[in-house]
C-alpha cells in the first residue's frame, strides 16, 4: 500500500480503497478545468511549484544515491534493497507529478526530463515502473494530446524505462492504448529520432508486443513513413525502422494485417538512387522484402505493381556495385551478408516468376525479359545475375511455344551452352543446364541443342563438378535430348571431347557405378530405356545407321542390363518400372541384345522378379538360390502367347495401378516369349524350361482375366 502525505492537497492522494490502477487512472484522468477550484492554493511556477521540481531532481543527485549505494554495498540483498528504496522514494512523488499535470505547469516539463534522464541509468529502470511513475506518463500520453516538448520528453522516459526490461515491456502490453499512443507519434516529423528507438526497446527481444504491435498496425505506419519522400532514409533513425520491420515480419498476424504494398516500398526504398541507405539498412531492407515474399498475397501484389520488378533487379545489380565491397578487404560478414541475400532474393525470384501473373506481365519479348536474356548473352562476370536470368527464364519456358521461340528465334540455347562449357560454379552449371532441359523438352529443339555439341559439355561438367544436384541435372538434360530423336542418341553415344576420349555416355555409365544418389542412378537408367526406345524402335529413315548403333550398343556398354535391371526392380516410381518392362519386352526381339538379357536371366533376383510380375507369387526352395513353383492348373496348360495378340506396349500417361500391373505383365510375357523365339539358343535347358512353364501360367492368368473382363 502507498503511503499519503496528510500535509499536501488530498486529492492527488491514494484513497485506502483505490488501487494502484485505479488511482493513477483518477490523478490522470480529471480535465484541467474541472479543478481550478481544489488546486486555487498552488499557482503555476510559483516558488513552492519549483521546489516540487527541485525535490524530484535531488533523488537522482550523485551525492544521494552515493549514500545510499555505500550503505548497502556490503549486503547480499542490497541491490534488490536498494531498488525497492527508489521505488518508494519515486511513488512518493507520484502526487507531485500530478500536481503539476494539473496544473499545467510548465515545471512538469523539466521534472519529466528530469525522470528521462535518470532512465538513462539503468538502476532506475525497475523502480520507474514499480512506482507507478511509467503507468502515470503512458496515461497522459495515451489520453491527451500533449505539447511536443512534453511528448519528446515521455517518450525518453517511455524508450528508456523499457530498455532490457521485461517488466517495464508487460506494462507497455497491458492495454493496447499505450503502443497505439506511441504509433500515432509517428506522423511528427520532430518526434521520429525519438518514438522510432521508442518503438524498438518496447519490441525488441519481446514477443508479446511485436504480436501487439503488429496487430496494431505498426508495419502500416512504417511503410507509409519508408515511402515519404520526405523521410530522409540517410538519417540515424531509419535504421531503427528496418531492426522494427526485422521483428514484426515474423509474427503470424503480418500476412493479413501487412498492407499488399508492403514490398514494393521496401524494394523501392533498396533501389532508391536519390536517397541512398548504407550498406546494413540495404541488406536488412531486401531481406525483409524477401521474408514476405514467401507468401504468395505479396508476390502477385508486388508482380502487378508498376515497376516493382525493375526495382527488385536493380537490388540485385547494386549488391554488387553500390558498396564497393572488394572480397580481399571486407569483413568476412559483408560477403556472407551479401552472399546469402543474393541467393534468397533467386529463390523468391524463381517462386515469382512462376506465376502465372507474372507470365502476363512480362511475355518474352518484354524490357523486362530482354534485359534477362542480355546477362546471358554479353559477357558478365557477375554469377547471380545469370542464375537469376536463367531461373526466371527457365520458368517462363513451361510451354513447346516459348521453349520454341526461346531457341529457334531467340537462340537462347548458345549462351547457355557456352556457360556450360566455361563457368565453373555450381550454382550457375546447375541453373542453366535447368533451363536447357526446359528449353529441350519440345522435340523441334532437341536436335537444334544437340547440334551445338553439348555432350562433350556435358561430359565436361561430370568430371569438373561432384554435386548430387548437378549431376542429376547433367543426366536430366542428356535424357531429355535423347527422348524420340536419334541424332542426339548417335551424338551421346560416340562424341567425345577434346579432354576426354570417353563418350559422353561412358561418363555416365562411370557415374552410375560410383554413385549412390538414387534420384541420380535412376535418371541414368532413364536415359537407358530412352536409348533402347530410340534405337529399337527406329522406322525406316536412317536405318542402316540406325541397325548398326544398335548392334554397337550393348558391345560398347555392357554395363547398360544393369541399368534395365535397376528400373524394373524399384519400386518407388511405378511408371518408370513400367517403362522398364516395356523396354525388355522392345529389346527382346532383337538377337543384338542376347547376351545382355541372358546375362539378366543368369541373376536369380531378377528371375525372381519376372516370375512375381507374370504370376504374382513366389515359393522359395531350402536350395541356397530361390527356386519358383510353377505348377499350372488345368485351365492353363495351353495357354501362350499364341493364343494372345500381344506386343511390347508402353505405359499411357496418368494410368492407374491396375492397369499399370496389367501391361507390366503382357510386357513381361512378349519378353519371354520373344527370348524363347530368339535367344533360346544362348539360354540353358534347364532355363529355357522355366520360362517355357512361366510363359504358360502368365498366359492362363491374362486369358482368364479376359474372359472374366469379357463375361462381365
Amino acid at each position: 500500500m502507498w503511503d499519503s502525505n496528510t500535509g499536501d492537497i488530498k486529492i492527488f492522494y491514494r484513497s485506502p480503497s483505490e488501487s494502484r490502477d485505479e488511482w493513477i487512472a483518477r490523478i490522470t484522468a480529471r480535465p484541467f478545468k474541472d479543478c481550478e477550484g481544489e488546486t486555487a492554493e498552488l499557482q503555476s511556477d510559483t516558488q513552492e511549484v519549483i521546489d516540487m521540481v527541485d525535490e524530484i531532481q535531488f533523488i537522482f543527485s550523485p551525492r544521494e544515491n552515493n549514500m545510499e549505494d555505500d550503505r548497502v554495498s556490503a549486503n547480499k540483498t542490497g541491490n534488490l534493497t536498494d531498488q525497492k528504496r527508489r521505488s518508494r522514494v519515486l511513488t512518493e512523488k507520484l502526487p507531485v507529478l500530478a500536481q503539476l499535470w494539473w496544473l499545467n505547469s510548465k515545471q512538469l516539463d523539466i521534472a519529466i526530463e528530469i525522470l528521462a534522464n535518470g532512465s538513462r541509468d539503468s538502476i532506475w529502470r525497475i523502480p520507474l515502473g514499480e512506482s507507478g511513475v511509467l503507468d502515470f506518463f503512458l496515461q497522459i500520453i495515451s489520453r491527451y494530446e500533449l505539447k511536443l516538448p512534453l511528448k519528446i520528453q515521455i517518450l525518453r522516459l517511455i524508450g528508456n524505462s523499457c530498455a532490457d526490461i521485461d517488466e517495464n515491456r508487460a506494462r507497455i502490453n497491458a492495454s493496447s492504448y499505450y503502443i497505439t499512443a506511441i504509433i500515432k507519434q509517428l506522423k511528427y516529423t520532430a518526434l521520429l529520432p525519438y518514438v522510432l528507438p521508442v518503438l524498438y526497446n518496447i519490441c525488441v527481444d519481446y514477443v508479446p508486443n511485436q504480436l501487439l504491435a503488429s496487430k496494431s498496425y505498426l508495419t502500416k505506419e512504417l511503410i507509409d513513413l519508408i515511402k515519404n519522400s520526405s523521410f530522409d532514409k540517410s538519417l540515424p533513425t531509419f535504421e531503427y525502422v528496418c531492426r522494427i520491420m526485422a521483428l514484426l515480419v515474423l509474427q503470424p498476424l503480418e500476412i493479413e494485417l501487412a498492407p499488399d504494398y508492403t514490398v514494393t516500398a521496401l524494394f523501392r526504398a533498396a533501389a532508391d538512387n536519390k536517397s541512398y541507405v548504407d550498406f546494413d539498412n540495404f541488406i536488412s531492407l531486401t531481406n525483409i522484402a524477401i521474408c514476405y515474399l514467401q507468401h504468395e498475397k505479396f508476390q502477385k501484389a508486388f508482380v502487378s505493381a508498376n515497376g516493382s520488378l525493375d526495382d527488385i533487379i536493380t537490388v540485385l545489380v547494386d549488391s554488387y556495385a553500390r558498396y564497393d565491397i572488394q572480397p580481399a578487404i571486407a569483413e568476412n560478414d559483408d560477403i556472407k551478408a551479401l552472399t546469402n541475400m543474393r541467393n534468397s532474393l533467386n529463390q523468391v525470384l524463381s517462386d515469382i516468376s512462376a506465376l502465372s501473373e507474372f507470365k502476363e506481365i512480362c511475355p518474352i519479348f518484354s524490357r523486362f525479359c530482354t534485359t534477362l536474356q542480355q546477362w546471358l548473352v554479353a559477357p558478365c562476370a557477375k554469377i547471380q545475375l545469370q542464375v537469376c536470368s536463367c531461373v526466371m527464364l527457365g520458368n517462363l519456358a513451361r510451354s513447346d511455344a516459348t521453349c520454341i521461340k526461346f531457341v529457334q528465334t531467340l537462340k537462347l540455347h548458345k549462351p547457355l551452352i557456352t556457360i556450360a562449357s566455361k563457368e565453373t560454379s555450381s550454382q550457375i552449371l546447375h541453373a542453366s543446364l535447368g533451363f536447357l532441359k526446359n528449353l529441350a523438352i519440345p522435340l523441334e529443339n532437341k536436335t537444334l541443342i544437340g547440334e551445338e555439341e553439348i555432350f562433350p559439355v556435358l561430359s565436361r561438367v561430370l568430371a569438373l563438378d561432384k554435386i548430387p544436384q548437378v549431376q542429376f541435372s547433367t543426366v536430366s538434360l542428356a535424357r531429355q535430348l535423347t527422348i524420340g530423336t536419334f541424332d542426339n542418341v548417335y551424338r551421346l553415344l560416340h562424341e567425345t571431347s577434346p579432354n576426354n576420349a570417353e563418350t559422353t555416355f561412358s561418363s555416365l555409365c562411370s557415374l552410375f557405378t560410383k554413385t549412390d544418389d538414387e534420384p541420380i542412378k535412376m535418371e541414368i537408367a532413364r536415359l537407358t530405356t530412352s536409348i533402347c526406345r530410340v534405337l529399337y524402335s527406329q522406322t525406316e529413315p536412317c536405318q542402316g545407321l540406325t541397325k548398326s548403333t544398335r548392334a554397337q550398343f550393348f558391345q560398347t556398354y555392357p554395363d547398360t542390363g544393369n541399368h534395365l535391371r535397376f528400373v524394373v526392380s524399384q519400386s518407388k516410381w511405378p511408371v518408370v518400372r513400367s517403362e522398364g518392362w516395356f523396354v525388355l519386352a522392345l529389346i527382346s526381339r532383337f538377337a543384338e541384345s542376347a547376351i545382355t538379357i541372358i546375362q539378366l536371366l543368369q541373376d536369380s533376383n531378377f528371375f525372381e522378379l519376372l516370375t512375381q510380375i507374370v504370376v504374382g507369387d513366389l515359393v522359395v526352395g531350402t536350395s541356397t538360390k530361390p527356386t519358383v513353383s510353377l505348377s499350372t492348373s488345368s485351365s492353363e496348360e495351353l495357354a501362350t502367347t499364341d493364343t494372345l495378340d500381344l506386343n511390347p506396349e508402353p505405359i499411357k500417361p496418368h494410368a492407374k495401378a491396375v492397369e499399370m500391373t496389367r501391361l507390366d505383365r503382357e510386357n513381361a510375357l512378349v519378353f519371354i516369349n520373344e527370348i524363347l523365339k530368339f535367344s533360346s539358343n544362348e539360354a540353358s535347358v534347364a532355363q529355357n524350361m522355366k520360362l517355357k512353364e512361366l510363359l504358360k501360367r502368365g498366359g492362363g492368368i491374362l486369358l482368364s482375366e479376359v474372359d472374366k473382363n469379357t463375361s462381365q
